[in-house]
């Protein structure tokens, strides 16, 4: 036994059984740090009737990095480790299916005492870390058994809306030519640019290119805006329903 040992390193040791891990509580009492990197550890759920999690109470900061875990039930165990505040648990089988932004929330929803997870500090952030557990799994059939508790504690968290951000493509404008008479409704092509608009409106008002002029109004501002630029995009513009182009010589 050594009580002045705080810091211990065993990765790479074939360690599979979690029951092992507590176990090294009785050699080494005062640890604060402890790094399992590289083991083939599944679970951190013990088959003995103690709580042998409680054991690792006074570890400080755990690493599991490249561990064998696949179960959201070995990280809720982590929670019985009253005084672990830095974790570190990368390249686990069970994060394959997640971001990286997703899981972080995750974890962090179900061990409330963390300080730092994968060496980003998150404390300063935790209520919109639990709104975000709430929202994942409000709308899922299995919950974990943090998720009544962070309800009950921070009531419950509306889902939020969801706001297509998407570039519209396309626009359906009005054409205005009085030199040719021309008037009529186009839906025009958005990501095209101003001098494609003008190839096509060349058919259509019979004015060469060389010599039209384009003017856009939009429905918010009766001023017109020259469109000079032959290479602009017409999105940059932001064009909307509604908006008229002039056509001019």
């Amino acid at each position: 036994m050594s009580e002045s040992l705080e810091s211990l390193h065993v990765s790479k040791c074939d360690i599979e059984r979690w029951e092992t891990v507590t176990s090294l509580w009785r050699f080494f009492p005062n640890l604060a740090s402890l790094s399992l990197c590289e083991n083939p550890i599944r679970s951190t759920y013990s088959k003995l009737k103690v709580d042998t999690n409680n054991c690792l109470n006074g570890v400080r900061r755990l690493s599991l990095n490249k561990c064998l875990i696949d179960n959201w039930s070995s990280i809720e165990c982590l929670a019985d480790i009253n005084t672990l505040q830095d974790l570190r648990i990368i390249a686990i089988p069970l994060w394959e299916e997640y971001a990286n932004d997703e899981h972080f929330h995750l974890v962090v929803g179900r061990i409330p005492q963390l300080k730092i997870l994968n060496g980003s500090v998150h404390y300063n952030a935790l209520s919109s870390v639990y709104a975000l557990h709430e929202r994942y799994y409000d709308v899922r059939d299995t919950k974990p058994k943090i998720f009544a508790r962070l309800v009950e504690q921070h009531g419950h968290v509306e889902q939020l809306c969801k706001v297509d951000m998407t570039p519209k493509k396309y626009a359906i404008i009005a054409v205005i030519c009085e030199e040719t008479g021309y008037n009529a409704s186009l839906k025009i092509r958005l990501t095209q640019t101003v001098s494609c608009l003008m190839h096509m409106l060349e058919k259509l008002t019979r004015i060469p290119v060389r010599r039209m002029r384009l003017f856009y109004i939009n429905s918010a501002s009766p001023f017109p805006d020259e469109l000079r630029f032959p290479s602009q995009m017409l999105q940059a513009l932001h064009i909307e329903d509604g908006d008229k182009i002039c056509v001019q010589v």
